[in-house]
This record gives structure tokens, C-alpha cells and sequence, in this order.
């Protein structure tokens, strides 16, 4: 699990603590501070080999983020000095406190605060289908994650036969609004658990299109589904044989 480093933005704090700093053209700055147990822990690659992210900014709608990329410590006993390259921010994976709640000048800004726990290739086959190795169904949408609160995320399904030649029109005619069904589980981080949403419409809202193959879904506002997967099926029975697609979404929002 990526740690979620903390920036209290306060002025005083920023001075005492970086001894000196220099820029460039290029993005990227130099700051030397203080050895301890909390800068100790900073590198610039984590366990899962990416760039460790930190955000240092005034309290914006969309802070400056940067990443490690070097980090030096043998010529310099009892400090540390680092090596920062501009990043963008992302409101999936990064959070910070409401402006409007800020306690005086204390900010509070994480980078990397929830991991992006579903991997890119979102089409899912089910373990019979796979060993089958006959028609299935995939789900697709533009993005892995979906945002609290947010707009409405387009799930298209579309059907492939033994090989991998589309047959979608097939199958339009046997799909409806009950082809489509959702469960949240928790991320690996926590302990297993699926909780059925598909007729909470207090959490989940379905908006019908007009190719049956095709379906809007939007998550409310409540942050207590947050860093989750929502996981969306499609499902329909076609000669006596049920065919199931799925594909995972991470519930994120910026705090």
C-alpha cells in the first residue's frame, strides 16, 4: 500500500524546516531538511516502483504536486536533500481539505491518499468462461474509477465469439434494464465483504439508452463507499446458457 503523505501548509512550519531551496527552468527545485524520523522515510521510489508524490502548494483548487525523483543523504550527516519534479495533481487519487473548513493557516494536502486499486484492463471473463473458451461478454468504460457525486460513467457491453469476432447484435435483443446489476466490495486492503446496491437508489442511479448493449450509472455523494470497488454486471441467458460480463470501477473523490 502507497503512503499518504501530509503537507500542513503553514508558512512558519515551511521556513524552520527547509534550510535551503534552489529552481529551475525545467520544473524542478532542490530543498535540504532536516534528517528525522518523518523525512527519513522519504524516497524516490516506493514498493510498487512508482515515484513517491508530495504536494506543496498554497491552498488552491488544484495544488502543485511533485515527485521525488532524487534523494541524497551520504555528503550531508544530519540532513537530507531533495530533488523535486513538477507532477499534476489528480483529484482521483490526491485529496486535501475544503478551503472553507481550513483551521487558520494549517491546510492539510495528500498525494497518492487512495490508491488506484483496479488495473487499466477492465474487461472481466468468468472462470467458466475462460476454460471454455467460447463466446463471451466484455464491459468497457472511458475511465477505471468513478467519482462520488459525479456525472453519469457510460458501461457499453459488447459479445465476442470463439474468434474474437464481434457479435453484438446477437445479443441485443435478449438485454434490458434488468440485464444490469452492481455490488460494492472492499479493496484489498480490507477484509472481504460484497454489499448488493444494484436497487439502493439512494447510492446507485441507472439511466437507460437507446442501444440496449449500453448503460449510464452514476454513484451519490456518500464518501462511506470511498476507495471501494464498484463492480457492475451484465447478464443474460441466451439458449439456455447465462452469459455474464463484468468490469470493476474504483469509488474515488477528492476529500
Amino acid at each position: 500500500m502507497r503512503k499518504a503523505f501530509v503537507l500542513f501548509c503553514s508558512l512558519t512550519n515551511c521556513k524552520s524546516n527547509i534550510r535551503y531551496y534552489s529552481t529551475s527552468t525545467e520544473s524542478q527545485f532542490k530543498a535540504i531538511v532536516p534528517l528525522n524520523p518523518i523525512t527519513e522515510d522519504i524516497y524516490y521510489v516506493e514498493e510498487d516502483n512508482k515515484n513517491m508524490r508530495i504536494i506543496i502548494s498554497a491552498p488552491v483548487e488544484k495544488p502543485n504536486v511533485f515527485q521525488i525523483s532524487k534523494v541524497e543523504t551520504a555528503p550531508l550527516f544530519g540532513l537530507k536533500r531533495l530533488t523535486f519534479a513538477q507532477d499534476k495533481f489528480d483529484p482521483y487519487t490526491d485529496g486535501r481539505d475544503d478551503v472553507e473548513i481550513a483551521q487558520g493557516d494549517i491546510f492539510a494536502m495528500y498525494a497518492d491518499l487512495y490508491d488506484n486499486e483496479v488495473p487499466t484492463d477492465t474487461p472481466f471473463h468468468t472462470d467458466s468462461e475462460i476454460k471454455m473458451d467460447t463466446i463471451h461478454c466484455d464491459l468497457s468504460c472511458n475511465a477505471n474509477k468513478i467519482k462520488i457525486g459525479g456525472s453519469y460513467k457510460l458501461i457499453t457491453a459488447k459479445f465476442f465469439n470463439i474468434q474474437g469476432s464481434e457479435i453484438t447484435d446477437e445479443f441485443i435483443p435478449y438485454l434490458a434494464k434488468s440485464s444490469w446489476s452492481c455490488y460494492v466490495k472492499n479493496n484489498r486492503h480490507e477484509d472481504p465483504d460484497e454489499i448488493e446496491v444494484t436497487d439502493n437508489t439512494d447510492l446507485i442511479t441507472w439511466l437507460e439508452q437507446k442501444e440496449s448493449n449500453k448503460i449510464k450509472i452514476k454513484i451519490a455523494d456518500n464518501k462511506e463507499y470511498l476507495t471501494k470497488i464498484l463492480v457492475i454486471k451484465c447478464s443474460i441467458n441466451k439458449n439456455g446458457r447465462n452469459i455474464v460480463g463484468e468490469i470493476q470501477l474504483q469509488i474515488s473523490s477528492v476529500l
